[in-house]
């Protein structure tokens, strides 16, 4: 067998078609096919199920499709080590992170790697796990609830950030010298980013008190961290989440952090990566994104 056939398979498994695995790998829908048939003979046995409407994986071609997926992953990681070779790096990352560490990673990995495409995807934590397992995405970077992570997966934390309540930095409420009375939260709405983990929460919880005052507060809902965003600084809302998510809003004083008898939240930054994935180009992508929380992030 070759790389090549290997890669036919994958793309067969993945896009569904003949006709569409064959146009993604710049080959005829006949040479398609008739790779995946030398496969299966050098093999001894059959991977797909054939049919009038096209190609299915059997059991057995589904495990193999998992094996083909972490060894295109390993070839392409050692490629990538390889100065002159033009290969690629899939990273993903989580909304909660600091404005500027996507650019920081993708320049320091360049400086090192010059012929390397790095290619970002942004998903919650549990998306990026299963696809890090699957070998789809190489590292993450995301914010994650504690012990969460999958024995396969090696993680390590990189930072905690604190959750605390914002709002605009002309908002009545951004006018109190000092602790915020808790009645007066009342008035506002609060946001609540529907694209995020369902474990993430959008509302404080006072300290030192039975029941909340928020639990029957009025909820704006934004579609993403940045149209929550966008709400909170101009509109009167109130937001809740962990201070690395607004390290730039803060930095141009666009919200302000209001002092309130909250019970802390925090969410840890963690880096991950399969345990079995061996790179030292994974290993200089964790030693940037540490250097970075170390050197450059308030939490």
């Amino acid at each position: 067998m070759d790389i090549r056939q290997l890669k036919h398979l994958v793309a067969l498994v993945e896009l569904g078609t003949v006709h569409a695995a064959a146009k993604d790998q710049h080959i005829s829908q006949p040479g398609l096919s008739g790779s995946i048939k030398r496969l299966e003979t050098q093999l001894g046995v059959p991977l797909f199920e054939r049919d009038g409407r096209g190609m299915k994986p059997n059991a057995r071609g589904k495990d193999f499709y998992r094996h083909v997926k972490h060894i295109l992953e390993q070839l392409r990681l050692a490629e990538a080590e390889l100065d002159g070779t033009p290969t690629s790096l899939i990273i993903g990352v989580g909304e909660v992170r600091p404005a500027r560490f996507v650019a920081a990673l993708h320049d320091g990995l360049l400086q090192r790697y010059p012929n390397l495409r790095v290619t970002f995807v942004e998903e919650h934590f549990e998306t990026l796990y299963a696809q890090v397992e699957n070998a789809e995405v190489d590292v993450a970077f995301v914010g994650v609830p504690p012990d969460s992570i999958p024995p396969a997966l090696l993680g390590q934390t990189l930072t905690k950030s604190e959750f605390f309540v914002y709002c605009a930095s002309d908002h009545p409420l951004s006018r109190h010298p000092g602790s915020v009375p808790i009645t007066e939260l009342k008035t506002y709405s609060w946001l609540r980013n529907a694209a995020a983990p369902s474990s993430a929460p959008y509302l404080p919880r006072f300290t030192g008190r039975k029941q909340d005052l928020l639990d029957e507060a009025r909820v704006i809902v934004a579609g993403s961290q940045q149209m929550a965003k966008d709400l909170l600084i101009h509109s009167d809302a109130l937001g809740f989440g962990p201070r690395i998510a607004f390290d730039v809003e803060l930095e141009h004083k666009q919200v302000v952090e209001l002092h309130l008898p909250i019970t802390k939240v925090h969410v840890p930054i963690t880096e991950i990566r399969r345990r079995d994935a061996y790179s030292t180009v994974l290993d200089q992508a964790f030693a940037i994104a540490e250097d970075y929380y170390q050197t450059q992030v308030e939490v």
